[in-house]
Formats: C-alpha cells, sequence, structure tokens
C-alpha cells in the first residue's frame, strides 16, 4: 500500500515541508488537480492538500 506523508507549510518552502528525521525537506510536486496532491500527501493541521498555480500545497 502506498505510504502517504502528512506534512505542511512553512515561510521558507514554497511546496510541501515533510518531516524527515530530525530535519525537514522542501518538496515541489507539480500537479492539475487537487486529487493528484492527495495522492501522495496529507496536510498535518491544515486543511488540504491543494493543487494552486500547478503546485501541491498546504
Amino acid at each position: 500500500k502506498d505510504h502517504i506523508r502528512t506534512c505542511g507549510s512553512t515561510d521558507e518552502c514554497e511546496g510541501i515541508w515533510c518531516k524527515q528525521g530530525r530535519l525537514g525537506e522542501c518538496l515541489t510536486w507539480t500537479c492539475d488537480l487537487d486529487e493528484d496532491c492527495r495522492k501522495l500527501v496529507r496536510c498535518d493541521r491544515t486543511p488540504g492538500p491543494y493543487c494552486m498555480e500547478g503546485m501541491c500545497t498546504c
């Protein structure tokens, strides 16, 4: 089964910020629809994910 990551957003990251160990990474997934993003990620403490201007965001 696919693992859907739980991520969020930060001011420094234009895409989606995901915790990775003790650090994190800023991921930019391209998309056409909100559904594209929902296959990849869930948003922690915020609604979404959404597809905005061709990129997934929380």
